[in-house]
């Protein structure tokens, strides 16, 4: 008789996920206010903005609820969304934020993982 091996979704397949749940997660949070323009609408129609692109996307100080012109067609615009992090969290937060992505790695399976878990539960505790 064969052992059957439950198979593990992929790294690519495990980050999507991990995506949605956070992306969820931060919309939520931030009540479908633009961090950039200050437009508020209906979270699932928003984005979560991205202040360092392809960096920190599991950083709850990196990544802000966005309407969609500002994420997509003005590009982010990281000139007023860095103004709103430093009155957010300080003049030291675009440095860190700066030196962090260029600190981090690839994330394990695990960490996704933990990041699913984590973020699925505080947008169930939201509710």
């Amino acid at each position: 008789m064969k052992k059957t091996r439950s198979k593990k979704p992929s790294l690519k397949v495990l980050k999507k996920k991990a995506w949605k749940v956070f992306s969820e997660y931060i919309r939520r949070r931030d009540k479908g206010i633009c961090i950039t323009c200050g437009k508020k609408d209906n979270w699932q129609l928003m984005h979560a903005g991205h202040f360092k692109h392809g960096k920190l996307d599991f950083d709850e100080v990196n990544i802000n609820c966005q309407c969609v012109s500002c994420n997509r067609f003005k590009h982010g615009r990281l000139d007023v969304y860095a103004e709103k992090l430093i009155e957010k969290h300080g003049h030291l937060v675009l440095s860190d934020l700066v030196k962090r992505s260029n600190e981090i790695k690839k994330h394990s399976r695990d960490e996704l993982e933990i990041i699913i878990e984590k973020y699925g539960r505080k947008i169930n505790e939201m509710d």
